[in-house]
This record gives C-alpha cells, structure tokens and sequence, in this order.
C-alpha cells in the first residue's frame, strides 16, 4: 500500500506522466492546482512509482529553464533588457516582427523588462513538487529535493539581483495573483543562502549515481555531467557570488559565506546545458539571423583599448559599408568593429540602414552556460583581495581567470601571454558610426588600466588604494571572461562601478527620470496595472525600502562612490 498524490494519480492514469500535471486538479481560491495537494491510497498498484515518475519527467523539463535558451525566450528574458543594461549588446532595431515596438530600450514601462521575471514561473511550476514532496514516505527521494532547492535559488537569486524584492514564499508556493507578500533582499537573500546549506548537506550524505541523475538530467549529462559533486560544487559557486555581492552590506557574513563555498568546493567545469547535436546559442539567431541586436559600445571599447582577442572570436566586422544620418560613408564595408550605446534611440524607420551593418555576434556554437568557471575565478579573485581565505592569491587567480577564457575560445598560450603583459590601456575613442552625435572623444572615458597585474597606483590615478586599481583590473576582465553572463555583469557593475561603461547617451523618461544617467538603470521596476491592488503595491515599496522606480538602490547596493570635477562616478569600494 503506497500514499499517492491526488492530481498525480489522476494525470498519470490519463498517460501525461511524463508530461506533468498541466490543467490537472482543482483551481479555487486563485491558486494553481499543484497548491492543492491531497493524499489518498492506493490498492494494488504501486503508485509511489508512477507519482515518482511523474515528479522526475517534471524536473527533466523544468532544470533547462533556470535559462530558457529557445531564441525567442532568450531574447525576451535577456536580450532586449539585461544585455542592453550591462553594456554588452544593444537592440538594433524598433520594429520587430512578433512582439510590440521598441523605441527606446530605456523606455518604461516597457512589456520587455518583465521577461524574466514571467519565464522564471515556468521553472518554479516544474520543480514544486520535487522542492516541496521529493523526501516524503511516497519518493524518499532528498537528493530531488535538494536539485529543486539549488535550482531555485539560483533563479531567485538572479531575480531578486533584477527587482529587488520579490515574493520569494508565494512564488515557490505557485502563487501569482495578488495581494503577495515581497520580501527584502536580504530576506531573500537569507532563504536563499538556507536552502543552499540544506541541499548541500543531503547532496554530500545521499551521492547520488550517475544513473540516478540521468533520471532528472538526461541521457548527456544535463547540467552535471551526470556528477553529484558538481551539484554541490554550482550550489557552493551561487554562495561565493551571493557573499561578493553582498560585501558592502554585510562584510562580516559575507566574508563567512565566501570561506565556507569555497572550503566545500567550487566549480571546475562550466555548469552548462547539453543536449544531443550540435545547437547554436540563441545569440547568434538574434543578432546574426534575426539582426535584432548588436554588440554593445561599451564592451567594444573596453576590448579595443585592451586589445583582447576575443573581440574577432565573438563578433564580426561591419557587414557593409556604414552612413551617417546625413548620408555619408563614416566606415567602409568589413573594415572595422562596430557598437552601438546602451541607451542609444532607435528609429523606427532609419534613414540609411541605421544600425543594421554594426558588429553582430558571430560565435555560433558558444557554451550554454549557466555559471562559468572564468566567474568562480574571478569571484575568488576578488575575494583573495578583501584577504579572505580562497585558497590562492588575488593574482593567482585573476590571471587563471584570463587564461580560462583564451583556452575555452580556442586561442593558444602565446595569445595569453602577450595580451597580460599590456601594462597600459590604449587610447581609442568611440565612434558611432551612424549617429555621429552619440560618439565619445573623450579618452578619459572607458577604460586606462591595462592587464598587466598592478603593483603601484598609474600616474594621474587619483585613487590613492592599490586594491580599488587591482579590484577595476579583476572587475574589467571577468566582464570580459564572463560574456554572454549579462546578469553577473550588470550586478557587478551596479555594487563596483566596474568596468568603466559609457554612460546612457539620451534623455531618457523613465518613471520620472528617476535615475542618473551616469549611475544607470539600478533596478527594474515592477509594472504596476490596474490589476495591482494598493497592498501589492504597498508590499513591494515597503520591501525595497524606496519608491517602485529604476533608481532606487536594492539592499546589497550601498550607494558608497563619488564624483570628480566633471561629474563623473569615481568608484569606492574599499
């Protein structure tokens, strides 16, 4: 005799065992129908194997979605909103076949801007019942419970980093509908930094096989390559992010979050998505088919001035020959690099060619990741500079970092070795190419340190910390490193003020301007329609601990730089 599961038993006698339970089950009270979970028995058949199959089809198809890399979902979640915002690609047109216009990709609110929020429920809807029922009498199964737990920490993770607060127990409960209770990121924060110890204990007890994890993973691996270690060792890597990001607001705990991640193992090999052939990273057919986005002005100039060769690894030449507004050829057909501004208008209807022949992302078959080694590296970098125990030195492992990156693009150890002996980087301007007003010639803007590991503050640098110099170097090359992870990017850009991105070019009407052109998008606002009742609305800024706009600064995001003569962001970090 075998306790089952109401909805399961229904849906998996009706053969969507593997399917999962959509539009299975009771629906009252506004919550979806997995909240309404009843036991009953069962005679004759051994249901806790049909309801144990239906929870493993059910993370089979929901561990993919921590980043859901169908093109079209990438760049609804990423593309058109995150990359834009950390520098790394740029919309390049306002009218798209499928989807509303896109006039400004600063403009909100903007339906664009919740992608990731909207695609995350999906994930949560596959793994509910693993996180919530995986070790009961019916599975006895906690190493389940423990993938669920991870997974969900590292989409909460990114999304609390994305809002700012976030309805961490109702959405993990599969409610949706306000009112809903936000909590505060450091709330989050800590729920978060919980599940990931719980799932790491039973991971480190239970060790499940290879063929055991084939069951939720696939027959290629997955994620883990069908290794439990690797489980824990992705789980102890979202701790070391987490204690980074959170080391001005609470250094002490952050400190101790760091140590303990990388005492129990960090990564080693890129924890990524596999799948049988040969499939393209959705940005390719973004940016090289669908020609919908470019690469980024600010990562153009800061490769330029430092010379990496990872620029014509990753991106193309401009396909044809550039104009102006005003009609005349600014740069000939496959004769240079190309980028366009984050924050940059885009015309609607161009008049010649617009952005169209800018520098599209080239590399066709780069790694799903989801959280790469170069980060972990630079991760403890940084960490190895606070003078917290990573098990190496800051420079050890900030030139490790680069040399992970040269090695996983297929460029050789000579490669490597002349680009970090760069003591200095070069002075090139920005030039856009077809809005010639949006250039930038002033040199002081961008990047000036070079890759060489500093041992003494540059001349005319008025910080008077090595560290803060050191810090900008490790900062600039896991942006760098970590491309295509525009989340991280963004994230470290908004707690260091590195790497040094072009500031927003237009005048931009978002919610009040109500952030610095300088400072940037510090957060995304949640879209508050008529549907919202007051106490939703109430929740989410008493949460922040601000006003529901770009500028409010999230917990982890202590507002600690200053201005030069000119107004510009001098970074302060220690």
């Amino acid at each position: 005799m075998k306790k089952i599961y109401k909805s399961i038993f229904i849906c998996g006698l009706s053969g969507a065992v593997i399917l999962g339970l959509t539009g299975c089950g009771p629906k009252d009270d506004g919550l979806r129908r997995d909240q309404k979970i009843a036991e009953t028995e069962s005679e004759g058949v051994n249901m806790g194997d049909v309801a144990t199959e239906v929870l493993e089809g059910e993370m089979l198809s929901g561990l993919p979605l921590m980043i859901d890399f169908n093109t079209h979902k990438y760049q609804y979640m990423r593309n058109q909103s995150i990359d834009v915002f950390a520098g790394y690609m740029t919309v390049s047109k306002s009218v798209f076949e499928f989807g509303a216009a896109l006039p400004h990709t600063y403009k909100y609110p903007n339906g664009y801007y919740n992608g990731p929020l909207g695609e995350s429920k999906k994930l949560f809807d596959k793994i509910y019942h693993a996180y919530f029922f995986a070790d009961n009498d019916t599975h006895g199964l906690p190493e389940w419970k423990a993938i669920a737990q991870i997974v969900y920490a590292y989409s909460m993770q990114e999304l609390v980093d994305f809002f700012g607060t976030v309805p961490y127990d109702d959405y993990r409960a599969l409610k949706q509908n306000p009112p809903l209770n936000y909590l505060s990121c450091e709330e989050v924060y800590d729920r978060i930094l919980n599940d990931l110890d719980d799932a790491v204990n039973v991971l480190n007890l239970r060790q499940p096989s290879a063929d055991a994890l084939k069951r939720i993973e696939g027959t290629r691996g997955g994620l883990s390559n069908l290794n439990w270690q690797n489980w824990v060792k992705f789980a102890n890597s979202i701790r070391l992010r987490m204690a980074l990001n959170m080391v001005k607001a609470n250094p002490g705990r952050a400190q101790e979050v760091a140590q303990i991640a990388v005492a129990g193992g960090v990564l080693t090999e890129d924890f990524a998505y596999y799948q049988d052939g040969t499939v393209e990273h959705p940005l390719y057919g973004i940016s090289s088919i669908w020609n919908d986005s470019r690469l980024g002005a600010s990562l153009l100039n800061i490769m330029q001035r430092l010379a990496n060769p990872l620029l014509g690894v990753w991106f193309s030449k401009n396909a044809a020959a550039i104009k102006s507004a005003s009609g005349a050829v600014t740069l000939a057909a496959s004769k240079g690099f190309a980028g366009m501004r984050q924050g940059c208008l885009v015309d609607p209807t161009p008049k010649t060619g617009g952005y169209g022949s800018f520098s599209k992302f080239q590399s066709q078959y780069m790694l799903r990741s989801y959280f790469k080694v170069t980060e972990v590296l630079f991760l403890q970098a940084e960490g190895a500079l606070r003078g917290w125990a990573m098990g190496g030195t800051a420079k050890d492992f900030y030139e490790k970092g680069i040399k992970r990156s040269f090695e996983e693009n297929g460029l050789d150890n000579a490669a490597y070795e002349k680009y970090i002996k760069l003591t200095k980087a070069k002075a090139i301007d920005y030039r856009d190419y077809y809005k010639t007003e949006n250039s930038i010639g002033d040199l002081t803007r961008g990047v000036q340190i070079g890759v060489k590991w500093a041992t003494e503050i540059p001349d005319g640098d008025i910080r008077t910390d090595i560290r803060e110099v050191q810090l900008e170097q490790i900062i600039t090359q896991k942006y760098i490193a970590n491309f295509p992870q525009s989340a991280e990017a963004w994230t470290t850009f908004r707690r260091t003020g590195y790497p040094r991105l072009f500031p927003v070019p237009e005048t931009i009407y978002w919610d009040d301007r109500s952030f610095d052109n300088e400072l940037q998008v510090r957060r995304i606002p949640y879209d508050m329609n008529s549907s919202n009742d007051e106490l939703n609305r109430s929740g989410i800024e008493t949460a922040l601990g601000g006003p529901n706009n770009a500028g409010t600064r999230i917990w982890w995001d202590v507002q600690t730089e200053q201005r030069d003569a000119a107004n510009r962001i001098v970074p302060v970090n220690f």
